[in-house]
């Protein structure tokens, strides 16, 4: 999605894989630079060593459109201090891809060139091998950094092979790009980002699915929730003042799903004892559903699921639109603060408890 006023467009649908990507060749760059170190490679064969140079100036190029203002912050950075430091929330105007918030300080830690000097941020650090609950970026790029080291061991064959596996990444991994822009004045729902992630949803979940089940994930009814109420908002700073002060803390207080069954309880003890947000939200609409029926005799619960985002999205909706007669509220942006402040007040209670 694009604006008539910014240059940067904001993925609605993609994310994940334009992430997975750019850390994958962020850990190509730095796995093939320590082939070059170790090199055994005579002059020679070295002639060819320049290509494989220009491939890591052109990863760099790829992740860091302006390079310059890379190195300047990076030699600046570190005049200040003898490692990198990252702030939670940090843009980087100069990277290719800015991501959501919480993941920011693990994204460009992963990407970083790996001269670049130590980094440091909420407990991340690259050579770790512990596991950090919401730190997917730098789970990934560990993840592959251990597959990229296994199958490109230190060689000069091992340097031709990892070029080519670049090469293919680079010429022959291909994705579609639908620009829409969304600040026109249009009132048909076309310019909704909930109304447009919502038919992106519909179309994943019914005749655009992939036929083999490993080929597709559907929409979680977290996510649609989480976009459900961000979409409330009329501007991006509003949306990202909301997220700070509600959903994030919500996100801190909970693990996902793999964390919850990978948990390693001798490294990370406060995991275990964590709900995921699913199961936050499912026991939230419960607990609603018996104070609405003690009330007035009225149901949380849809008549039938939604097609996307489970019975827990259906449900959602749902109760959601009971709070709005409830409190009598025409303000979307009101309601979704109100909303998420008794989800946070009923999460902080369960925590104590």
């Amino acid at each position: 999605l694009g604006t008539t006023i910014r240059s940067r467009s904001c993925i609605l649908d993609g994310q994940q894989r334009i992430t997975t990507t750019t850390i994958l060749l962020a850990a190509i760059r730095d796995r093939l630079k320590a082939l070059l170190d170790l090199s055994s490679a005579t002059s020679k064969q070295r002639s060819s060593v320049i290509g494989d140079c220009n491939d890591i100036a052109k990863i760099n190029s790829l992740l860091f459109p302006d390079v310059a203002s890379l190195r300047s912050w990076l030699e600046e950075d570190g005049q200040k201090s003898d490692s990198l430091r990252f702030e939670e929330g940090m843009e980087l105007p100069f990277a290719r891809l800015v991501p959501t918030f919480c993941d920011r300080i693990s994204y460009y830690a992963a990407v970083s060139p790996a001269d670049a000097r130590p980094l440091e941020g909420a407990g991340i650090s690259r050579n770790s091998s512990a596991p950090i609950a919401s730190h997917q970026p730098m789970q990934a790029r560990r993840y592959f950094d251990t597959k990229l080291a296994a199958q490109y061991q230190t060689s000069d064959e091992s340097i031709d092979k990892l070029q080519e596996f670049l090469h293919t990444l680079l010429d022959q991994f291909h994705m579609l790009y639908f620009p829409v822009t969304v600040d026109t004045g249009k009132n048909d729902g076309t310019e909704d980002l909930t109304v447009i992630y919502e038919r992106l949803a519909l179309r994943d979940a019914t005749f655009c699915k992939p036929r083999r089940d490993q080929e597709y994930v559907s929409m979680d009814g977290v996510d649609m929730i989480r976009n459900l109420l961000l979409g409330s908002f009329d501007t991006e700073r509003e949306a990202v003042e909301f997220y700070k002060d509600y959903w994030l803390p919500l996100e801190r207080g909970t693990c996902t799903p793999k964390e919850k069954s990978k948990v390693d309880k001798s490294s990370s003890p406060s995991t275990d004892s964590m709900p995921t947000m699913h199961v936050l939200l499912r026991t939230f609409l419960e607990k609603e559903e018996q104070r609405l029926q003690e009330q007035s005799g009225r149901s949380t619960k849809a008549t039938k699921m939604a097609v996307f985002g489970g019975q827990l999205y259906a449900d959602f909706e749902s109760w959601m639109c009971l709070q709005q007669d409830e409190q009598q509220q025409d303000d979307p942006q009101a309601l979704a603060k109100n909303v998420a402040s008794r989800i946070l007040e009923f999460a902080m209670d369960a925590q104590e408890s």
